[in-house]
């Protein structure tokens, strides 16, 4: 039997349809799959998962080599982290991929608001907020960022405000709003703050843990131990929680029960001050046991700073007729006391002089003289920052790394002190 020629021609066109059709829908498929995954690493963004996200995004970026999107995207990732020079190496290849040049500049001066120069590049990204850009809501996130960063934390927490009228339940708003407070030392306001997270991630173990142990520090002791409680639910291990509801129990004059519950509290969290300083309470209260001594001895060699630890150190010493001791650790609770004032004074000042070395580098010194290095540190490189020959900023740091074994550093810092 014989086909025509136009049999053989027709035959051919359905068969290329046929294949035409079939890598279509290959393609689609192929299409909606990387919707799907990108969408998960937008998901884990929304989280502040940026770990997630970024293995999500390589993955993306690997099997699309030659897409912009991708490298912009995991520039975006890395400076929202705080990866600020991983954020640029990914932008920079963005841009030779042919990324639109007017996004990537605006990751840049996102990059610097955060990197240092929020003074230098906020009022052109207020004038993109102003405009109601697009990316307005991670700008506001960039320049809250660089606020905290630079210790501006008055302006951080206008920011936040701001943003937070547009994004009520953002997660990652509250928590900073929350910390920003603690540094203002604005207690009741903070307590809120806290609410408010927990509102919004009722399952998340520490903004709770936070919420409990800021209505312990306003006095709010029922409330207080009834979210520890909450937390002690779902996590029966967790030692904050334990140490903070025996605190609690103590507060509220239920020795017995705070007894009962914090046996061996510091044998089972030997590092933790804090389980020493209960543990010396509950023995304190059995008619100033005598067991209370060395146990309070140890809390101090943990928590040498802490206003609460000291000043429970100090009665108990004085409970016990020890006066010379207990004299010297009333002296440090008023210099405790005198430090917090003065700090609450700076931050005031530096409000107003943003630019002044010397409020920056007392702050500093101030926070290294109560046990918060990672505070002073800060404080003091942003006074360099300010001025890259401050003496008594080089000064500090030198004595702080010499007192540390950390010669090299400190030769850098006396050898800047002899430049000038």
């Amino acid at each position: 039997m014989a086909f025509s020629r136009t049999f053989w021609r027709r035959l051919l066109l359905g068969v290329s349809s046929v294949i035409g059709i079939g890598w279509s829908i290959l393609s689609l498929s192929h299409y909606v799959n990387d919707e799907k995954t990108r969408a998960l690493a937008d998901q884990a963004m929304v989280k502040g998962d940026f770990a997630t996200a970024k293995t999500i995004l390589r993955q993306l970026e690997k099997k699309h080599p030659r897409n912009p999107d991708f490298p912009f995207l995991l520039g975006r990732t890395a400076r929202r982290a705080g990866e600020l020079q991983s954020a640029e190496d990914h932008l920079q290849k963005s841009l030779e991929l042919g990324a639109i040049a007017e996004a990537v500049d605006l990751e840049r001066l996102l990059i610097r608001a955060q990197g240092g120069e929020f003074e230098k590049v906020s009022p052109r990204l207020f004038a993109y907020i102003e405009k109601e850009h697009p990316d307005r809501l991670l700008i506001f996130e960039a320049l809250v960022f660089g606020a905290m960063a630079d210790f501006r934390m008055k302006q951080a927490l206008l920011l936040v405000n701001e943003w937070l009228k547009e994004e009520t339940d953002n997660a990652r708003a509250l928590l900073w709003k929350a910390q920003i407070l603690e540094r203002l030392s604005a207690r009741k306001e903070v307590v809120e703050a806290y609410r408010d997270l927990v509102r919004v991630e009722p399952n998340s173990v520490a903004p709770r843990l936070r919420l409990a142990q800021n209505l312990f520090m306003i006095s709010k002791h029922e409330e207080s131990l009834q979210e520890f409680d909450i937390i002690l639910q779902t996590d029966s291990n967790n030692g904050e929680a334990i140490i903070g509801k025996v605190r609690a129990l103590l507060a509220l004059g239920r020795d017995d029960e705070a007894e009962q519950f914090g046996k061996g509290l510091a044998v089972q969290f030997p590092d933790d001050g804090w389980a020493w300083l209960v543990q010396a309470k509950i023995e304190n209260a059995k008619s100033q046991s005598p067991k209370a001594e060395p146990l309070i001895r140890e809390a101090l060699k943990r928590l040498p700073y802490n206003r609460e630890v000291v000043y429970t150190s100090a009665l108990i010493f004085q409970q016990m007729g020890k006066k010379t001791e207990a004299d010297e650790l009333f002296a440090r609770v008023g210099q405790i006391d005198a430090d917090r004032h003065r700090l609450s004074d700076l931050t005031s000042q530096i409000w107003t002089r943003p630019k002044s070395a010397d409020l920056r580098h007392e702050a500093g010194v101030i926070f290294l003289r109560n046990g918060h290095d990672s505070d002073g540190l800060r404080w003091l490189d942003s006074a360099l920052k300010i001025d890259p020959q401050h003496t008594d900023s080089h000064r500090a740091l030198a004595k702080y790394y010499r007192d540390r074994g950390r010669i090299d550093l400190a030769a850098f810092h006396e050898s800047a002190t002899t430049k000038k």
